[in-house]
């Protein structure tokens, strides 16, 4: 992959141009392209501009086919869990990142490879995982750009509850 925005870091355009895919484990982690990265980080649906926890200089580079986002920041990679806005970091580049998905990518990444997706798509939780009731969630397939701005809209939802309330999902067949 070529990556042609100067103002992607060069680790990072080294990294993932040296990747012979960038679709791996049957879509649980999707690498983005140049023009992917500067969406997520740039415009109207950049996530810095809906999630409170991540930063205008943190640079989007990965997903995870629940729509879960890998980003880095000072070289270090972090996830945030789209649903909740929550961030966790890793406290590793992204190479040594890599190298531990590499090993055991279903635990580490917490993904399932009873899953797979299509290019383009991600998999939706409904309801979704972060809520009680999500032991019965459907899992369903979904464009990419679809989940992300459901998770930016529930992330916001779940953001406004004032102690005690609660949201209600209702499941149909």
């Amino acid at each position: 992959m070529i990556f042609k925005n100067k103002n992607i870091p060069d680790n990072l355009k080294l990294f993932i141009g040296e990747l012979d895919e960038t679709f791996l484990f049957k879509g649980g982690l999707q690498f983005f392209s140049d023009e992917e990265i500067l969406k997520h980080w740039t415009s109207k649906i950049a996530f810095h501009k809906h999630y409170k926890n991540v930063l205008s200089g943190d640079i989007p580079f990965a997903c995870d086919y629940f729509g879960d986002l890998f980003f880095l920041r000072d070289d270090t990679v972090y996830k945030l869990y789209a649903e909740d806005g929550e961030i966790e970091p890793f406290d590793l580049t992204i190479e040594n990142w890599f190298n531990l998905v590499l090993k055991d990518p279903e635990d580490f990444l917490n993904i399932s490879f009873d899953y797979s997706v299509q290019k383009g798509s991600l998999l939706m939780a409904y309801p979704p995982f972060c809520f009680e009731e999500s032991s019965n969630s459907k899992i369903s397939e979904v464009p990419f750009e679809e989940l992300i701005l459901f998770h930016i809209e529930l992330y916001k939802k779940v953001r406004e509850l004032k102690n005690g309330e609660k949201l209600e999902f209702i499941v149909k067949d």
